[in-house]
């Protein structure tokens, strides 16, 4: 259910550059403390403790980077949403293309069938 609701947020987010940045490096810092949780041996066993959780370290960072890094242009954002809209309608038109073939496909063998 995190991972999907997540999916979700991220559908909607815009892809700017700034929200490739903070994403990426939020899941990096979960998978890194996860896979390699020697990387906190240096902190204080507190504090090690509480980041030894990937979900933890992955939600910290990623909050921390979108309030600190400076927001993307207005301009930035509407053209990741224009070209979000573009790829979305290639999809569409190419799923219809598939459709379409499919079903002559499906004639053309039902045709063969008959004969």
């Amino acid at each position: 259910m995190i991972a999907y609701s997540g999916i979700r947020m991220l559908i909607k987010a815009a892809d700017t550059k700034r929200n490739a940045l903070v994403i990426c490096v939020g899941l990096a810092s979960g998978l890194a403390v996860t896979f390699e949780p020697r990387l906190l041996q240096h902190f204080p066993h507190e504090l090690s403790n509480f980041l030894h959780s990937g979900i933890t370290t992955g939600t910290i960072v990623t909050v921390l980077l979108h309030q600190f890094l400076p927001k993307s242009s207005k301009r930035e954002e509407q053209e990741a949403h224009e070209e979000s809209r573009a790829m979305v309608k290639q999809e569409i038109h190419e799923l219809q293309q598939q459709e379409e073939n499919q079903e002559i496909s499906q004639t053309e063998l039902s045709a063969k069938g008959n004969n």
